[in-house]
């Protein structure tokens, strides 16, 4: 049976725990779905209207069909006037993943300007991406709610910094926001304000303004990406799975969940990995709470993490690995063809929508991200300075790094790095999952490390692991380790910034590197007040070589908690 086949006759046949089919338990969710029946997501009354107010990425389509060829001229003018060199997008979570999708799919076409994303607030990450001279670059200014901290603090560095380089400001900045948020109160003569429909949620936003402003500026040809999305779109109208390829996806992720089969395997060619990350926002935050959600995990790097009665699989185009195997739902994208992402993004949000139906949860908020910020602003106060001590742990000191932990036994005796180790290394079993919560630079060397951290878990009885790099992932799984399944195991791994690197943010009290050590304390309470098993690990002045006798000291501790040797194999450390 083919793999799409089999998500359907799964999606079709198989019986919840009521004994209910398939086909009587979720019954005609395409056409609920179309009609706005928010009860499919069996929320209390009081949030129908909520609800309600985030379905306009159904109508997504065919609403920028009707301005793109407005856009594509605006993007064309824009290139050709010769202004700009390239073109920069401030932005974080649903407002930026989309614009890195196209980034990383499309070459600046005839008409069109390179595409970076910032969407980060190391202070070491902000001077390698933007460059030097920012004279010739515009700016796109992204957020929703446009009271994102991130998106208008780096607003304000960039905004003093071409003011500093002898620019005026102004002409170099576009904003996209919805109509009188903060973002758009700031606007004030910026060269482009572009309001998105405000029932169109950040995650949901790929095929808006949020996505098709930065694609059209690229030279993307927005009306043929958004005619491919319409025909995909025609497909998601029926109520058969046979017929409804979305609906297919959806049942198939929904009732895995249901089953006990939540961890997603997501296999992706290299060349896909960006569309990974945005599948990843999408089902952690949509579906990840009140105790319940899919896992996405992205099966690269050298971890493998097929087999488990717990997961199931999806493959995307070829899969990048020949070993993933037999999967449960083949997506159809491949690299080469490029204008085939907009039906998949639409694919995407449709098989949310439906798998968090079933599951019962509300896939359009969001209430563990907003509880983490308010931590970080508690830490960052005013002042720059911490707003309060983090929860009690036990803690140890070595040279390279020292540790914090907090978990079930934190407070049995034994308060060595070994023990500390040894005693999280103890919660991680098949059942669970690990998160490597990365607060570091994202070079290349210290990414190699943070894969070699995976790859050891794997290594030890196909522990699946993921990784995400903060800040960008507080608003992408961040919702999902508070508010989803009690099953995560976190390790959180903090640097303080190279000596003369730190740079204050204008108009506010603090500097980046101070936000950014925030951000981890708020995520750390975050999840201790969740109940979460985490251990920090403070890197110290030489962090690659903390990194290695991090890692050195977490297989050890991989290994006699699992009673036997570890495969090298799964495990080598980086050249």
């Amino acid at each position: 049976m083919a793999p799409l086949d089999r998500a359907r006759a799964f999606a079709l046949t198989d019986t919840d725990r009521g004994g209910n089919t398939g086909a009587q338990a979720h019954a005609n969710l395409a056409s609920r779905l179309w009609r706005r029946d928010v009860s499919m997501w069996h929320q209390p009354a009081a949030r129908a209207a909520a609800l309600a107010a985030r379905l306009g990425w159904l109508d997504s389509i065919d609403w920028m069909r009707e301005r793109a060829g407005e856009l594509q001229a605006w993007a064309g003018a824009i290139a050709a006037s010769g202004h700009y060199r390239r073109v920069i997008l401030l932005g974080m979570g649903g407002s930026s993943l989309a614009p890195a999708v196209f980034a990383s799919l499309f070459a600046p076409g005839p008409g069109g300007l390179p595409l970076t994303v910032i969407d980060t607030t190391h202070p070491g990450d902000l001077a390698g991406r933007a460059g030097r001279d920012w004279r010739r670059c515009l700016f796109i200014v992204s957020s929703k709610s446009g009271a994102t901290v991130e998106t208008v603090d780096l607003y304000h560095f960039f905004r003093a910094g071409l003011a500093a380089q002898g620019a005026e400001p102004s002409p170099h900045f576009v904003m996209i926001t919805d109509r009188d948020s903060p973002l758009h109160r700031l606007a004030g003569d910026c060269k482009r304000v572009f309001i998105n429909p405000s029932d169109i949620g950040g995650r949901y936003s790929a095929l808006s303004y949020f996505g098709l402003v930065p694609a059209a500026l690229l030279g993307v040809n927005i009306g043929r990406l958004l005619a491919r999305a319409r025909d995909f779109c025609a497909t998601t109208r029926t109520d058969d799975p046979r017929q409804n390829p979305a609906l297919a996806l959806g049942l198939l992720l929904g009732r895995s969940a249901l089953a006990g089969r939540d961890k997603l395997i997501l296999h992706l060619p290299d060349a896909l990995s960006a569309f990974g990350l945005w599948v990843e926002q999408l089902i952690a935050e949509s579906c990840g709470k009140d105790g319940r959600g899919l896992i996405p995990v992205m099966a690269d790097c050298g971890a493998r993490f097929g087999g488990g009665r717990d997961r199931i699989s999806v493959r995307v185009g070829d899969g990048g690995d020949s070993r993933a195997g037999r999967c449960d739902y083949a997506v159809p994208l491949q690299a080469h063809d490029r204008y085939q992402i907009g039906a998949e993004f639409f694919r995407w949000e449709f098989a949310t929508a439906v798998a968090a139906s079933c599951l019962r949860v509300n896939p359009f908020d969001q209430p563990d991200v907003a509880r983490a910020k308010a931590r970080t602003a508690a830490f960052i106060g005013e002042t720059g300075r911490a707003g309060g001590p983090l929860p009690h742990q036990r803690g140890a000191c070595l040279d390279e790094y020292d540790l914090v932990y907090h978990g079930a036994d934190s407070g049995q005796p034994g308060h060595s790095a070994r023990d500390l180790v040894a005693a999280f290394a103890r919660t991680l079993t098949p059942a669970t999952y690990l998160a490597l919560l990365a607060y570091l630079p994202e070079d290349p060397a210290t990414v190699e490390w943070l894969h070699c951290l995976r790859r050891q878990a794997a290594g030890r009885a196909g522990i699946v692991a993921t990784c995400g790099i903060g800040p960008r992932y507080l608003h992408s799984t961040g919702q999902l380790h508070k508010g989803g399944p009690p099953s995560g195991r976190f390790i959180q791994l903090i640097a303080d910034p190279d000596p003369g690197a730190d740079v204050p943010v204008p108009e506010r009290a603090y500097t980046f590197g101070q936000l950014h050590r925030a951000q981890a304390d708020g995520d750390f309470a975050a999840l201790v007040g969740a109940g979460r098993p985490v251990m920090r690990v403070a890197l110290k002045a030489d962090r690659l070589r903390a990194l290695a006798a991090f890692a050195s000291a977490f297989k050890s501790a991989l290994a006699a908690a699992a009673g036997r040797a570890q495969d090298a194999g799964d495990s080598d450390p980086p050249a």
